[in-house]
């Protein structure tokens, strides 16, 4: 707990000490690279990848076609990207590794379980479980739509 506490501490001290305008829309996802880089998801349709160190802009991530909502960083180090273009991007630094559509509304949430798989939940009221490759391995009808 002590540790997790910490990590949160340094990251808000990141945040108050480098204020800049990191989107030109509202900012919906952080995530922290292996690397310790920070990375920023927003309503801008692009995900941006920070310096945690000086907070200068490493790279920008443009495939999603709409809003960011939700990143997750993969045992591997890879990132996951979620949106409300309905897709599931897996990301191996830059280059994208493998585009999932398997949902039929917006993505709103991801989550890692600790076999390495991951979890999206979407507006659809469907929760899908991922292998880390990005393998459909379960779909759990979760709540009705509406």
């Amino acid at each position: 707990m002590c540790l997790i506490l910490n990590f949160y501490q340094k990251i808000l001290f990141f945040i108050q000490l480098r204020s800049f305008i990191a989107h030109s829309d509202w900012v919906n996802s952080l995530a922290i690279l292996h690397s310790g880089d920070l990375v920023s998801g927003s309503d801008d349709s692009s995900i941006k990848i920070w310096d945690s160190q000086n907070g200068s802009l490493k790279d920008v991530l443009t495939n999603h076609s709409k809003p960011i909502t939700c990143l997750l960083v993969l045992h591997n180090g890879n990132l996951v990207s979620g949106s409300d273009d309905r897709q599931i991007i897996i990301w191996n630094h830059t280059r994208i590794e493998k585009i999932l559509t398997g949902h039929k509304d917006w993505i709103r949430c991801l989550t890692l379980l600790p076999n390495t798989d991951f979890v999206s939940g979407s507006e659809d009221g469907e929760i899908k479980i991922w292998t880390s490759n990005g393998d459909l391995k379960n779909t759990i009808k979760a709540h009705s739509e509406g």
